[in-house]
């Protein structure tokens, strides 16, 4: 019988059993075809409803794989498209977005939690109360964090939370997030 630690079996795989363990993926990665890739994810209010960094896909459905960034990838670029416009009983314009990520193999070492997008990135520079917004975040763009333009050193799994929760809690909204990275050295042509 193989030791169980933290979800992960002997081979470093995160495992899961019960109900959740046909839980739908919260992200994917659609080809490129070429050394940079894409994950896309959608970045629901719910997920939100905390300064506490939480695995995206995990709020209300606990266990959930979340979505990952491999060793090795070297960020290039954060767009955020608004899905559902963003709503709050405070000023939904004060309202933040920080997306980072935790060590993927224990799900709860920090990475860098707001290593994609900063407290800088508010519901009004993402355009989060208009249907259709689109941002775009890279090196030097207001919001965009300290893990643009570097390579991670080990997997990541998503975060995300809201650090303006206590006077900006959300009650609707909904982001189309993608992040783009390039694997340096895997083609060398």
């Amino acid at each position: 019988m193989p030791a169980w630690t933290n979800g992960v079996n002997d081979d470093g795989l995160f495992i899961k059993f019960g109900p959740q363990e046909a839980d739908k993926a919260s992200g994917g990665v659609p080809s490129t075809g070429g050394d940079h890739e894409t994950i896309v994810f959608d970045l629901d209010w719910t997920e939100l409803l905390s300064v506490t960094d939480a695995i995206v896909g995990s709020v209300g459905n606990p266990g959930a794989f979340g979505v990952l960034i491999p060793e090795g990838a070297l960020i290039t670029q954060l767009d955020t498209e608004v899905t559902e416009a963003f709503t709050s009983s405070g000023t939904v314009a004060d309202g933040t977005v920080l997306i980072g990520t935790k060590k993927q193999d224990d799900r709860s070492t920090e990475l860098d939690h707001n290593g994609l997008l900063t407290a800088a990135a508010t519901i009004a520079v993402v355009g989060g109360a208009a249907l259709g917004s689109t941002t775009s975040f890279s090196v030097g763009v207001t919001g965009a964090g300290a893990q643009m333009g570097t390579v991670l050193t080990e997997e990541g799994v998503i975060t995300a939370s809201n650090s303006a929760h206590a006077t900006v809690p959300y009650t609707a909204g909904n982001l189309r997030v993608s992040v783009t990275y390039r694997m340096p050295g895997l083609f060398t042509g």
